[in-house]
């Protein structure tokens, strides 16, 4: 029946797989760890749990909330995001045909005319002939910057700079630290209130939490806790996790409640989240509004000064 409505063609397939693995006699997790790109090692390990437990359809139920969830907020964030991004490539646009199309022809009039063309109208000029000749430049420039760094981004060393980087975003890189440790203290908290052990979890938690800073402070924890430390002691000295989601961890062991204690933080970190996008937005709009009327007033300036001095021509 799932296999049917897959929207995905190779989804379907899978679904196919797991039908016929499951007839064969191996139990869902086995299945679900065959197919690593549709099933994470978090969907494998609660699903495993929930049968060594007897509470499969519970652990199913809080998988099936966890991706609504993670799925409503993405939904918020593109939402969010969508307005400036479409704000942005048509002043691009706008710009390139003023500078490309318009500004040419008055320019002609004026030199035409013997108007002294001033700086503003110079620099802008300047712009121009070189976006009408070497049109190619920027689009190249740009590619080749987006495959460096992409190539880059993918090598250890590059993903965790990059990653680092992302955090020092004044406004989003905040936004984005709390989108992980709400992803963080939501994945955590179901391994462990579906009986994985504190290792185990911590191991999964670290491959499934999409940001390499965050995933090395993870492995430096797991280690300290092997070797006998707490919990909250390792979390305190990674410096990549808020003093306040520290003390709540040590509440938490000390209560025998981390697993609840944590599903609170990550409804905290959303509504954090939530919080965040607003406050983005609202001061992110003025700002790019802003930035668009000073490069179109530019402009504008810059026609309007030889237009300016070629009235003052045509009185002497």
């Amino acid at each position: 029946s799932c296999a049917t409505q897959a929207a995905s063609e190779k989804f379907r397939k899978t679904l196919i797989l797991l039908v016929e693995d499951l007839k064969g006699g191996a139990s869902f997790s086995e299945t679900l760890a065959k197919h690593p790109k549709f099933f994470s090692g978090f969907v494998v390990s609660m699903v495993r749990a929930g049968e060594s437990a007897g509470i499969l359809d519970d652990v199913l139920d809080r998988l099936a909330g966890i991706a609504e969830e993670e799925l409503e907020l993405r939904g918020r964030i593109q939402s969010a995001l969508t307005y400036p991004c479409l704000l942005v490539l048509m002043s691009l646009g706008i710009v390139t045909f003023l500078l490309m199309a318009i500004l040419p022809r008055f320019v002609a009039i004026f030199q035409e005319a013997g108007a002294k063309l001033p700086l503003p109208t110079l620099v802008l000029l300047g712009v121009s002939g070189f976006l009408k000749a070497f049109w190619y430049v920027p689009p190249i420039i740009l590619a080749a910057a987006v495959f460096f760094l992409g190539r880059y981004a993918k090598t250890p060393k590059g993903r965790y700079r990059f990653h680092g980087v992302i955090f020092r975003i004044p406004i989003l890189g905040a936004l984005i630290h709390k989108t992980i440790l709400a992803r963080f203290s939501r994945i955590l908290g179901s391994l462990l209130k579906s009986g994985v052990q504190t290792v185990t979890a911590l191991t999964i938690t670290q491959e499934v939490v999409g940001n390499e800073v965050v995933r090395r402070a993870l492995e430096h924890i797991r280690q300290a806790v092997i070797g006998g430390s707490n919990l909250a002691d390792p979390f305190r000295m990674s410096q990549v996790f808020p003093i306040t989601l520290v003390q709540m961890i040590s509440v938490g062991e000390r209560t025998g409640a981390l697993d609840e204690i944590l599903m609170h933080v990550s409804d905290y970190y959303d509504a954090e989240v939530e919080r965040g996008l607003r406050t983005m937005t609202s001061v992110l709009e003025p700002l790019l509004l802003l930035g668009i009327g000073l490069i179109v007033g530019f402009i504008a300036l810059s026609v309007l000064l030889p237009i300016f001095q070629l009235v003052q021509v045509f009185r002497q």
